[in-house]
């Protein structure tokens, strides 16, 4: 009786066995199908999102893979490719250019360009106002270079206010010679008063000379004076009898000031007012003339304050005259 129950109870669990394998088996068929499923509608969602950016044609790309192949088959039906008509545009000829008339032509673009897009609108007012502050700066700086003009007129007809400036460069030496360009191209009663504003509130202590050049070389002493009353009124009765006219001798007038700087006294500045622009002399080459003061005052070591007058001043020169000889350059 035990062996037969035995039998039974084994056949009953090979049975049950095998009816769980069967039933794990569908459940692993149906995750299979249903995960394949998945899959499936996953890979037709990403393709119908990823379609229209980088695989969906466009009708305008038809339209020009119709034209290309139009074209290309035309050419190959009639041999040999023939000259173009220039009247007529090419449709793939960027080479191309219309032979309409311009104003029409810039008034299609215009009106092609008469849209109501916001960044557009927005980019041609930023650019507007660009423009503005552009002409803006263009503006003042012509209101500045006016009001130089207008302040030397002033100071023309009214004097220099600020005592113990030359052109508006302080007078800061104890001992200086001041060369001033009197040719055609100088306002003359500027220049006088220029000059002796220069001087006129000098010490007794202190020594200046003068030289104003043109085509002539003129001189006032042969020597630095001390500034004492009676060597002012002569400096300036002899300024007044300066008259403006003929070409201009930089040459000489620099020549002349080493001359008289070097002397004794000795002069700590010499002013030169120029516009830099020789007319006249025993050389007009401003390198020539730049070299010769360079080794004239290579011994003497004078030192040159260089005051560029007018617009159409030689800077170059002007300012490697007052570089090469220990100084500086104004521009005025």
């Amino acid at each position: 009786m035990q062996k037969k129950t035995t039998r039974i109870s084994f056949s009953q669990w090979l049975r049950d066995w095998w009816g769980k394998v069967m039933e794990d088996k569908e459940r692993s068929i149906q995750c299979i199908v249903l995960s394949s499923l998945m899959h499936l509608v996953l890979l037709l969602v990403l393709s119908l999102l990823i379609l229209p950016a980088s695989g969906r044609p466009d009708g305008d790309l038809i339209q020009v893979s119709f034209a290309a192949a139009v074209t290309s088959g035309s050419t190959q039906e009639n041999g040999p490719e023939e000259e173009s008509n220039p009247t007529e545009p090419h449709a793939l000829d960027e080479e191309y250019i219309p032979t309409e008339n311009v104003s029409e032509n810039l008034t299609k673009i215009k009106e092609s360009l008469t849209t109501q897009d916001p960044k557009l609108e927005q980019y041609l007012q930023e650019r507007k106002q660009r423009i503005a502050q552009k002409q803006e700066q263009l503006n003042d700086m012509i209101r500045q270079q006016s009001g130089v003009r207008q302040g030397v007129a002033q100071r023309g007809q009214h004097g220099t206010l600020e005592p113990r400036t030359f052109y508006g460069v302080p007078v800061l030496a104890r001992s200086m010679l001041f060369l001033l360009d009197i040719s055609g191209s100088m306002n003359i009663a500027d220049a006088r008063k220029e000059m002796k504003n220069a001087y006129q509130a000098l010490k007794p202590s202190e020594y200046f000379n003068l030289i104003a050049y043109a085509e002539e070389i003129n001189v006032w002493q042969t020597q630095l004076m001390p500034a004492t009353l009676e060597n002012i009124q002569a400096a300036n009765h002899w300024v007044d009898g300066l008259q403006a006219g003929g070409r201009t001798d930089i040459y000489g007038a620099l020549e002349k000031a080493i001359q008289l700087g070097s002397g004794s006294p000795r002069a700590e500045i010499i002013y030169f007012l120029s516009d830099g622009l020789a007319t006249s002399g025993v050389t007009q080459h401003p390198l020539q003339i730049l070299a010769a003061i360079k080794q004239w005052n290579s011994e003497h070591k004078l030192v040159f304050y260089v005051i560029g007058f007018g617009q159409h001043q030689d800077k170059y020169f002007l300012g490697n005259l007052a570089e090469q000889n220990y100084g500086r350059y104004f521009i005025r």
